[in-house]
């Protein structure tokens, strides 16, 4: 298992009534990011991460950008979505608004 810290953002979570498999994915996410372990060993190896995750809500890659001049991804840009729920169905729409995220473990 990988050291890695996990944070969740609450504010971008929404509640909607989804069909049961997607459902599903979206809390065994939510789990991961929310529980921390109970055994000593991954303590152990969570107080010592150098990395983390980052669950965040209503977000959909628009750009990877390099990392300098190398073929590594340096940044995504996300553009920040909202959800209209109608009786029959939720759309996922593009609010024009965008969000960096910088990272080092994308190649």
């Amino acid at each position: 298992m990988l050291s890695c810290r996990r944070v969740m953002n609450t504010r971008t979570l929404l509640v909607v009534d989804i069909p049961r498999g997607r459902r599903r994915v979206m809390e065994l996410l939510m789990k991961t990011a929310v529980n921390r372990p109970v055994d000593p060993v991954q303590l152990n190896k969570l107080s010592q991460a150098n990395k983390q995750w980052h669950l965040v809500f209503l977000r959909s890659p628009t750009r990877f950008m390099p990392h300098g001049d190398s073929q590594r991804v340096g940044s995504v840009q996300f553009a920040i979505n909202r959800l209209e729920v109608s009786c029959h169905h939720v759309l996922c729409v593009c609010m024009e608004h965008f969000d960096n995220a910088l990272t080092n473990f994308i190649t």
